[in-house]
């Protein structure tokens, strides 16, 4: 499946009724409103939620004015369907493991908490190929949930950086996997 990708930045103009948005697909940027505060705008820099709503109302508007050949696209990122049988599944969880666990200690230092966070992400991945789940986003986010559940006080390392590592070792396996 072709996901249409359209976001590069968004720049609010300091002390202007507008800001410029640039998606990176179009030579020109959008101007786009900032938010009004009675009459006056607004100090603050639009909050997360607002500057979302407005990017998704500039979106369509970018890439429709494309060719379809031009517009960029962006392929969904999933694990191999042979990773699915449990057999494997196992052995692959198995894997993150220890390629995890060896990636935090070497990261900072070693400690304790690596092995509980590489354990929850191996649990957390085989948990996600038993259950059919191969897009690498979704397990990323399975991952996140399962490790904010963890206390990060005795580590170097945070929810984020622990999830995110756990799927780089996953995509980087994936592509040393010789093609068929």
């Amino acid at each position: 499946m072709a996901v249409s990708t359209c976001l590069v930045s968004f720049v609010p103009a300091p002390c202007a009724t507008q800001a410029l948005y640039n998606c990176g697909s179009c030579r020109s940027g959008h101007i786009l409103p900032v938010l009004w505060k009675r009459t006056r705008v607004c100090k603050q820099p639009l909050s997360t939620t607002l500057r979302r709503k407005a990017l998704r109302e500039a979106t369509p508007r970018c890439c429709a004015t494309l060719p379809e050949s031009d517009q960029p696209y962006l392929n969904d990122l999933q694990v191999p369907e042979a990773w699915l049988h449990p057999s494997v599944a196992a052995q692959e969880a198995e894997w993150l493991r220890g390629a995890l666990h060896q990636w935090l200690d070497d990261e900072y230092c070693p400690e304790p908490a690596n092995e509980e966070i590489s354990r929850r992400c191996s649990k957390v991945y085989y948990y996600c190929l038993m259950e059919q789940q191969v897009d690498i986003g979704d397990i990323l986010m399975q991952m996140v949930r399962d490790l904010e559940t963890f206390s990060f006080k005795e580590s170097f390392h945070g929810t984020f950086s622990s999830a995110n590592a756990a799927i780089a070792l996953i995509t980087k396996r994936m592509e040393e996997m010789p093609t068929s």
